[in-house]
């Protein structure tokens, strides 16, 4: 690999143990696990629709190589509908011990080059413009987002430059418009889950902490699926939503105990205080009952937490 590496000019990506490049206009990617050699071949101007019913059986020049055609594999691919398929643009190749043997040094320090006439044949360039920009040739290759991106070198330096701790933040917009609802729905609704297993009747004891963490954790996915995107904004809206729940919950379930401790003792059916003078009281009896009602805070901020924290990572893309 360093061999093949150094020959071709790829450079090492340590977090993911593999070499990258372009050779000849065509995006290469080695890589070794458990005796394995692994390539993945891409270009995004080849059209090897043909050779996926064929099993790359015009691969000619790999052919005459001893590289033989069952060796390649089908890379799949997410189409612009999500939906998944054998991507028409790129291939892969496994080598281990006893194929290298049977090819040969030689025929290894080749195989880029084998490949690409094979792409060319099929319609791939022999340059390959910047992904980002769109202008310049690109030289070299970023794992961007998991994905092999052929870069100019201003591009990949600007990237570079862009990037903290291998990641890079991404520019996302969420969709208001159905956020705002889903937020005041979710919030309601939560409220009334939580405030009903509140009720004295209903009380499920420390175990119930869990659902609070459980609904946060779900409000948070549900958002990351229906808003485009993830920005700050958003994710402290869910936090705010989700302590407004539990807290809203926990009020009414205090005032049910209030109205049903006066009757018990006066013996008798009475009104209730309102909804804003049993919040009042819920916050001002909450020094004295904290040990039983914090824990359910905790499972809601410990839910929210985790959930916050997942979407944080859709903030950023990874960056090689």
């Amino acid at each position: 690999m360093e061999l093949l590496a150094q020959e071709h000019g790829f450079r090492w990506a340590d977090k993911s143990k593999r070499y990258m490049g372009i050779h000849r206009g065509v995006v290469v990617s080695v890589s070794e696990w458990d005796g394995m050699l692994s390539f993945l071949f891409y270009s995004p101007t080849a059209s090897l629709r043909d050779q996926i019913p064929v099993d790359f059986a015009g691969f000619s020049h790999i052919a005459a190589a001893g590289i033989q055609a069952n060796w390649i594999g089908l890379v799949n691919e997410l189409d612009a509908q999500g939906k998944q398929g054998f991507s028409a643009t790129s291939c892969s190749l496994s080598l281990e011990s006893g194929r290298l043997e049977s090819i040969g040094v030689e025929a290894f320090r080749q195989i880029p080059d084998l490949f690409a006439s094979d792409f060319q044949a099929h319609g791939a360039l022999s340059t390959l413009k910047c992904s980002d920009c769109g202008q310049q040739d690109a030289m070299t290759v970023g794992l961007v987002d998991y994905g092999l991106a052929p870069l100019c070198d201003d591009c990949w330096q600007s990237i570079q430059e862009r990037t903290s701790g291998g990641r890079l933040s991404t520019e996302q917009s969420v969709n208001w418009r159905f956020a705002i609802p889903a937020l005041v729905a979710m919030t309601a609704l939560g409220a009334l889950i939580w405030g009903y297993i509140q009720q004295p009747d209903h009380r499920m004891g420390y175990k119930a902490l869990l659902i609070p963490a459980i609904w946060a954790y779900f409000c948070c996915l549900f958002m990351d699926n229906r808003c485009g995107g993830v920005t700050r904004m958003l994710r402290v809206s869910l936090f705010v939503s989700v302590i407004l729940s539990v807290l809203i919950g926990n009020t009414w379930g205090y005032r049910s105990f209030v109205i049903q401790e006066a009757e018990r003792q006066l013996e008798r059916k009475v009104v209730g205080p309102g909804w804003v003078e049993s919040l009042q009281m819920y916050l001002t009896d909450l020094p004295h009952i904290w040990q039983s009602e914090i824990p359910f805070l905790i499972g809601g901020i410990l839910g929210a937490w985790i959930g916050l924290r997942q979407l944080k990572s859709r903030e950023t893309v990874d960056v090689q």
